[in-house]
């Protein structure tokens, strides 16, 4: 707990440093030139479109999920959800923190086994981060002859892309061949067990699911992904901030990048400052940058956070309804 309040300071705080530099009147000058009323709308609007996205990576989970227990719900896979999005909010987790949440979750509520939950796992996150991934990986070919980004950019894509490439040949090559290897003693046996068990249910995920399946999963994943944009190209339209659709593309998938890193809880701080300084850097006013950025972070951060809060605390009051023993 010591070390998860340590991290959620250093993230306040450098939220903070970078909103000070900004200059608060300055941040606040640039907000007050919307009327209430259009705020108010617009805000619902994107707070409307920010679940839409959420329930879209919940279907997936419930699409895999099916095949457990044809009887599961949505909503009820939507609650877990939002549960495990509350955890990787909270923590510096690189979008698998709450993973590991949803395991022990979705187990609760459907008596799955671990090793087909964890199976479930790592084709949801293969087809959620691939085509995220797919998207930098364009946008960082083709960001040289367009726009300027810094270097952390390309260091947090390259390591995001290694695990994530060593995941998709593990779902992709086949099944495992058989045989038994000799336990190693101590902390080296303890870590070859869990390789085992991450490359067992990495070969199994490959027949949970289907080629077929896993093609219109990253098709929604695509759908998603190509929303977060859109948002802030309409929190930079609200403001009356004049950015391109191509800078939109480039800052928001930056900043996504570098927040995915375990820096701070949720890339609270990161975030905000890798999509101002993209902005600044092509000829977006820092403070301005900085301005879209924390209203853009209340309709993907905060008010998501908020309804996670909610779904976790009356999750946490529910009773398992699975199988505690089904394996």
């Amino acid at each position: 707990m010591n070390r998860k309040a340590l991290l959620w300071v250093t993230g306040i705080g450098v939220l903070a440093a970078v909103t000070f530099l900004s200059g608060w009147d300055s941040i606040t000058e640039v907000w007050s030139g919307v009327a209430a009323p259009t705020l108010i709308t617009f805000l619902a609007a994107l707070f409307a479109l920010q679940v839409a996205t959420m329930a879209m990576t919940a279907y997936q989970w419930h699409v895999l999920l099916r095949k457990e227990d044809p009887s599961l719900r949505f909503r009820d896979v939507f609650q877990v959800h939002l549960a495990g999005n509350f955890v990787e909010s909270v923590t510096p987790s690189s979008k698998l923190g709450g993973e590991a949440a949803k395991v022990y979750l979705f187990r609760r509520r459907t008596g799955a086994c671990y090793h087909t939950l964890t199976s479930f796992l790592l084709v949801h996150k293969y087809v959620s981060l691939l085509p995220f991934l797919a998207i930098c990986a364009a946008f960082l070919v083709a960001a040289p002859f367009l726009i300027a980004l810094p270097a952390a950019v390309y260091a947090a894509f390259v390591m995001l892309a290694i695990p994530l490439g060593l995941l998709a040949w593990s779902i992709n090559r086949g099944p495992r061949p058989a045989g038994h290897r000799p336990e190693a003693p101590g902390l080296r046996g303890r870590a070859a067990k869990a390789v085992d068990y991450l490359a067992t249910a990495a070969s199994r995920s490959r027949e949970l699911s289907p080629p077929a399946e896993r093609r219109s999963l990253f098709l929604l994943s695509f759908v998603v992904w190509g929303l977060y944009p859109v948002k802030i190209f309409l929190v930079a339209s609200l403001l009356g901030i004049e950015i391109g659709l191509t800078l939109a593309i480039a800052a928001t998938y930056a900043a996504y990048l570098v927040s995915m890193l375990p820096l701070t809880p949720g890339g609270l701080g990161t975030f905000e400052g890798t999509l101002a300084l993209v902005l600044s850097i092509n000829g977006v006013p820092f403070a301005a940058g900085m301005a879209l950025a924390l209203m853009a972070r209340t309709v993907t951060f905060w008010f998501p956070l908020a309804i996670s809060a909610a779904a976790t605390a009356l999750l946490a009051r529910a009773r398992p309804s699975g199988d505690a023993d089904a394996c």
